[in-house]
């Protein structure tokens, strides 16, 4: 509740402010209808289960563009059918604020809140990989305002507070807080050389695992070596302070990249360093950082392809099984078969390693295709397939899902 105030404070501050203005407004209320076959809706290892469900959406995008500020707000809720488990039957929810204030000739305020509920037991955040086994609900929001001031020609401060926050109705999932006051600086030597620092403190509120202090420190400096092209080299330090339960540990991370914008159509960038991962107690860990991507534009398309590995944090899930080794692949194409007629298909590889969890092991793969048709800009019908499968050294997190779905979208403009 105290976050729809906020919202509902800061929405009716800027629409106050925008009425009477010189704006440029633009709503479009759209209406979805959903097919979709499941083949194993509570992704288990066995006894895998079926069902079909319908899922009827209506949406409402508004925006609000001026001079000094403005406002993005979309909502969508879902009502949900199940044809056999009809006791999942629900309301799912989606919506985004984002809104920003001018507040004066080189001060500007941003502000951005996001929402869902759901019973999938897959996130919509494709960089959740966390999965449940039920279909009880659940909801995220997460919400981040920030104030940056600019005191140069490319030189700025600013400092902010992001909270997120989840929520799940089932008793075996717990829920889970982190908020995250922030700052940051970014000074500029030259035309061609830059430096910018980040802090972050960030502290947990969980329900069973214990609770935990982190701040985390990033020294960035970045060369232009033209208009098109960069090379950076930062060094991340991390502190986790765990409550008495868990291992506190100190992460160290150094990476170097480089990117480069080839023409209007073609983008590069890679990078590689290494970290160090040391823990009070216990072995430390140690591996490299790496990653590369390509996004190429043509006359009827694009593809996107590119990895990356290293380390991270998972601390905002449903499992919040802490530190873990990665590496990650992914694949992504889209072709413009006819004027109206669009196919799309995309591969996705995970691998981890959680080093917190007795070197418990997972591999994550997807695939997926689909065909899209837009008819006069307000009506679209797209179908799409996806198979997914995990692989895990903790047999009972095993599961293989494939979903077929049939959409059809209405929408007024």
């Amino acid at each position: 509740m105290k976050r729809i105030g906020i919202i509902l404070v800061l929405f009716i501050f800027w629409a106050e402010a925008i009425v009477f203005a010189e704006c440029r407004y633009n709503l479009v209320p759209s209406l979805s209808v959903e097919g979709k076959y499941d083949d194993n809706i509570f992704l288990r290892s066995t006894d895998e289960t079926s069902d079909w469900t319908s899922n009827i959406s209506p949406a409402v995008a508004f925006d609000v563009q001026c001079a000094t500020r403005g406002i993005t707000l979309s909502y969508s809720p879902g009502f949900v059918f199940y044809r056999r488990y009809t006791e999942y039957n629900t309301v799912r929810h989606n919506g985004s604020l984002t809104a920003f204030l001018q507040a004066g000739p080189y001060t500007r305020i941003d502000f951005r809140d996001s929402f869902y509920r759901t019973e999938e037991p897959r996130e919509m955040d494709e960089a959740i990989y966390a999965t449940r086994r039920t279909r009880n609900p659940y909801y995220r929001n997460t919400g981040d305002v920030k104030i940056s001031h600019q005191f140069g020609l490319k030189d700025s401060f600013s400092f902010g507070y992001n909270d997120s926050y989840l929520e799940n109705k089932d008793p075996e999932v717990e829920d889970t807080r982190i908020q995250t006051p922030y700052a940051g600086l970014s000074y500029w030597f030259d035309v061609q050389n830059g430096l910018e620092l980040d802090v972050r403190h960030s502290i947990s509120d969980y329900e069973t695992t214990p609770d935990f202090k982190q701040n985390t420190d990033t020294l960035r400096f970045t060369h232009l070596l033209g208009p098109d092209s960069s090379c950076s080299a930062s060094y991340t330090y991390t502190d986790m302070d765990y409550d008495p339960g868990r291992t506190d540990y100190v992460i160290h991370s150094g990476n170097i990249s480089y990117s480069k914008s080839m023409g209007p159509h073609t983008a590069l960038s890679a990078g590689i360093g290494y970290f160090a991962y040391n823990p009070e107690e216990g072995g430390s860990s140690d591996g490299a950082n790496y990653q590369v991507g390509i996004d190429q534009k043509f006359e009827r398309g694009s593809i996107s392809v590119g990895g990356q590995g290293g380390y991270r944090q998972e601390l905002t899930d449903a499992e919040n099984l802490g530190f873990a080794k990665f590496w990650s692949a992914n694949g992504r194409i889209n072709y413009l078969l006819l004027p109206d007629l669009t196919a799309s298909g995309g591969l996705n590889y995970v691998e981890e390693k959680f080093i917190e969890q007795a070197d418990r092991r997972d591999k994550l793969w997807s695939a997926s295709a689909g065909l899209a048709y837009s008819y006069r800009r307000w009506l679209s019908l797209s179908l799409s397939g996806q198979h997914t499968e995990r692989d895990s050294s903790v047999g009972l997190n095993d599961y293989d899902d494939n979903q077929i779905m049939l959409r059809i979208t209405a929408s007024y403009n």
